[in-house]
């Protein structure tokens, strides 16, 4: 009877703590994207592509940082000219705060999801909007008015068929090499 009683609490016991394990997700588990190594275990060369983000580097998430390394993997092989402008883009994004970053993702997620007419009027407006003179562009953007030409709708006629796909809006200028940077 002893025995019975020892081997039930013992059996409650381990139902118990059975399911307060169950409760949280064991730590050994790799949940999505393996941990990725921190700016102190970059090599050198991925270290001096990847500069602009050195200081946000060990606070990003393992899909960030495995994003950012896939373009330091790819970037010798770009020509120059390409390899400036994502240098250009990284320092733009590595100055960003988190809520502008988060702000260039949605945009770029939505860009993404839109129609190839409507993303050709988006990138139509974007043209316009840069050959503006800046003083006009910063006026607008002061007054709130520049995401008025970046509007997300039709446009109010179709674009020739044989017009390129190949100008970036703003949004995916930023993270156009981190597709979905949800960077």
């Amino acid at each position: 009877m002893a025995q019975r009683r020892l081997l039930g609490a013992v059996i409650a016991g381990l139902l118990l703590s059975g399911s307060v394990l169950a409760d949280s997700p064991p730590t050994t588990a790799l949940i999505g994207t393996p941990l990725q190594p921190d700016w102190a275990e970059l090599t050198p060369a991925q270290q001096a592509i990847l500069a602009p983000l050195a200081r946000d580097w060990n606070a990003m998430d393992s899909l960030r940082k495995k994003q950012w390394l896939g373009i330091a993997e790819r970037y010798p092989n770009k020509p120059p000219a390409e390899q400036q402008r994502i240098q250009a883009r990284m320092q733009e994004w590595g100055r960003m705060t988190p809520d502008q970053r988060a702000r260039a993702r949605n945009t770029y997620k939505d860009f993404k999801q839109l129609p190839a007419d409507q993303r050709r009027a988006v990138r139509e407006k974007w043209k316009a909007y840069l050959s503006l003179p800046l003083a006009e562009r910063q006026r607008l953007r002061e007054e709130g008015k520049s995401a008025d030409l970046l509007l997300l709708m039709p446009p109010a006629e179709p674009p020739a068929a044989t017009e390129p796909d190949a100008t970036p809006p703003p949004a995916e200028a930023l993270v156009s090499e981190t597709a979905n940077p949800s960077p």
